[in-house]
């Protein structure tokens, strides 16, 4: 016979509303949308520049020194950190607005 764990019943009291269904946290909500283009581009972006130079040559036709690539991976990982840290921050004081 399964009965309830101590964390499957902490799980489910956190996400019940008053209604009773279950939802997902207003900061989780807000920032699920956002975060998922700059995630899934860090999650895709080459580590080496020169694969990075090889997939925009493939792609676009464009042909890009290392040296150019690597500057190009660096400008993407910090637009995207910085997205990331700005969708984190406006989650968090909308988040904090409403509890108040």
């Amino acid at each position: 016979m399964k009965g309830l764990t101590c964390c499957s019943v902490a799980a489910s009291s956190q996400h019940k509303a008053a209604d009773g269904k279950s939802h997902l946290p207003q900061l989780g909500r807000f920032a699920w949308a956002k975060c998922s283009p700059p995630t899934l581009i860090l999650a895709l972006l080459p580590k080496c520049p020169a694969c990075l130079a090889a997939y925009v040559a493939l792609g676009t036709g464009i042909s890009l020194s290392v040296a150019a690539a690597s500057v190009l991976r660096t400008l993407l990982i910090s637009a995207c950190v910085v997205t990331l840290g700005w969708v984190f921050v406006g989650a968090v004081r909308l988040d904090l607005r409403r509890s108040n």
